[in-house]
């Protein structure tokens, strides 16, 4: 175990030297923002208890309100500290704008001379010069840049490491490879694993599932996802509607053509299908044709989007109502995956799964405490006995 903290702290610490490069302002707050969030949901849920009547939506309303607040709040002193910076680099360009114009001159008149070690001098000086300091602002930049770098990569890291212990747990003793067991064994017994992997591990991975789609959704846009959506559908469509030109009447005469001449040859055996195959073929050109226009649109309706989001008011409501879109899609299919999984716990054995999730404070909102767990559990007793599944039992 004592391994994977240290691979953790060294990833973690690469993600501090390439923010520190890259400078708050350049650097995702994602994982400062996950980090918060976090630490926020846990204590909550360890204050008011699982026991308590509103339990789910106090836990999953504090942690969406956190993470929105932290994100704001990051973003708003990356803006800050953007602005200190840029005002300081302007002040001190000015500062030093007439000696560069007076090294500008001393250029040109060693050019003119072919002076070239005068030529080389005054290069430096005036690259030097160049060198515009961005002061406080500028330092506070490159501290910040490290401290997010560092949580971004470790969080990732660290919600990998959950991600991978579990499988290990669920998948222990089902590989056959001895030197696999002997490696994984010890950390899943371990008392670490045992006494705070078991309670943080899915609800790491889950935050950082949710606080991903939120920004994801944000970068990509509510239109770039109905674009994507209106060319699937448009795809479908075409399919569709081309095999209902195909087996009109309007076509018929083609089918009829293609099915006497191109598929005569075809032995007696398929004679039967040849109508059918003929009316294939037809419904694939149609399609075909079809597929040219939707490829066209397909380019240019991305395009128009990226212009419309040049403008800074539409870029943003674009991206809020993107991240909550796919925020919320990701959140439905996450209490659909829990509450079938817990349905399914009377005729499967899920005991792992029951203790991960007993120990978890999040992800138990999604299983055992699914607001829509009667729903699901139904819906799998119904799979069941229509697949006469529940009397095999």
């Amino acid at each position: 175990m004592i391994y994977i903290f240290w691979a953790i702290v060294a990833i973690a610490a690469i993600g501090a030297i390439i923010g520190a490069f890259r400078r708050y302002t350049r650097t995702s707050v994602w994982g400062l923002s996950v980090g918060v969030t976090f630490v926020a949901m846990f204590y909550t849920a360890k204050l008011i208890g699982k026991s308590a009547e509103y339990y789910v939506y106090i836990v999953c309303g504090v942690t969406a309100g956190v993470f929105l607040i932290a994100t704001a709040l990051f973003a708003l002193v990356g803006k800050i500290i953007g602005n200190a910076r840029e005002s300081k680099r302007r002040f001190n360009s000015f500062a030093v704008q007439d000696e560069l114009d007076e090294v500008n001159e001393f250029i040109l008149n060693s050019v003119d001379k072919k002076n070239t070690s005068e030529y080389k001098k005054l290069l430096k000086r005036k690259k030097k010069l160049g060198r515009v300091k961005t002061g406080a602002g500028g330092v506070i930049d490159v501290i910040f840049g490290a401290v997010s770098g560092a949580a971004n990569a470790g969080m990732g890291a660290l919600a990998a490491a959950c991600f991978l212990l579990i499988v290990a747990d669920f998948t222990s003793g089902l590989i056959p490879y001895q030197q696999y067991t002997d490696f994984i064994t010890p950390i899943i017994n371990s008392g670490v694993w045992n006494h705070w992997g078991m309670k943080l591990a899915f609800d790491v991975i889950l935050i950082c599932i949710l606080c991903g789609s939120f920004r994801v959704g944000y970068r990509a846009g509510i239109c770039s996802m109905l674009v994507t959506l209106v060319i699937l559908g448009l795809i479908g469509g075409a399919g569709y509607g081309s095999y209902i030109i195909a087996s009109s009447d309007a076509c018929a005469p083609f089918v009829t053509s293609i099915s006497d001449g191109m598929l005569a040859a075809l032995p007696e055996a398929f004679a039967q299908y040849k109508p059918m195959i003929a009316t294939i073929i037809v419904t694939v050109v149609l399609f075909l044709i079809l597929l040219i226009v939707i490829i066209i649109l397909g380019i240019f309706l991305p395009k128009l989007v990226d212009k419309l989001r040049d403008s800074s008011v539409f870029m943003a409501c674009d991206g809020v109502l993107g991240a909550i879109v796919l925020t919320a899609f990701v959140f439905g299919l996450l209490l659909a995956v829990g509450g079938i999984l817990y349905g399914l716990g009377d005729s499967v054995d899920l005991t792992l799964l029951d203790e991960y999730m007993n120990a978890s404070k999040f992800a138990d909102c999604m299983y055992a405490l699914n607001p829509f767990g009667e729903f699901f559990s139904n819906l799998v007793i119904q799979f069941q006995n229509g697949f006469g599944l529940a009397e095999q039992q």
